[in-house]
């Protein structure tokens, strides 16, 4: 009896400890998206398209198009997304008509990118709005 109660408890200890990990899941290190609009990010416009973007430690992200022109680099900090997200996404500030990278979030974690003078000065001229973008994580075998 005693052992049967220590194995539930220990159970119960596991079951508690994974849903944790579950909860506090992090930005995988590559995601591909569909960016159906022309955007700027690290003081640079990139035109829409199908992009992978690779995450790597030193902050450093790579913007690499699926048509093999020339990508671009950004810098960005890790952050909090400040709410839980199944999936990573992109958000943008939006301008008018412009639109800017400002967050990578996924999970509990989040890439912040700094606004560029492009951005500040657009900033000046329009309201800002929010626009998301979902992305799909990229499994390591398939990574460019």
């Amino acid at each position: 009896m005693k052992h049967n109660l220590c194995m539930v408890l220990a159970i119960s200890v596991l079951g508690l400890f994974g849903a944790a990990s579950l909860e506090a899941q992090a930005l995988p290190s590559a995601v591909r998206v569909d960016i159906p609009f022309e955007f700027g990010v690290g003081g640079k416009t990139l035109p829409a398209g199908s992009y992978t973007l690779l995450f790597r430690p030193s902050g450093i992200v790579n913007f690499l198009p699926a048509d093999g022109s020339n990508g671009s680099v950004a810098l960005a900090t890790k952050g909090g997304s400040g709410d839980r997200r199944s999936g990573p996404v992109l958000i943008f500030n939006r301008y008018g008509e412009q639109r800017f990278l400002a967050q990578v979030a996924g999970g509990s974690e989040s890439l912040k990118f700094g606004k560029s003078r492009a951005e500040k000065d657009a900033a000046k001229a329009a309201p800002a709005a929010s626009e998301t973008v979902s992305a799909d994580g990229v499994p390591a075998a398939s990574r460019p």
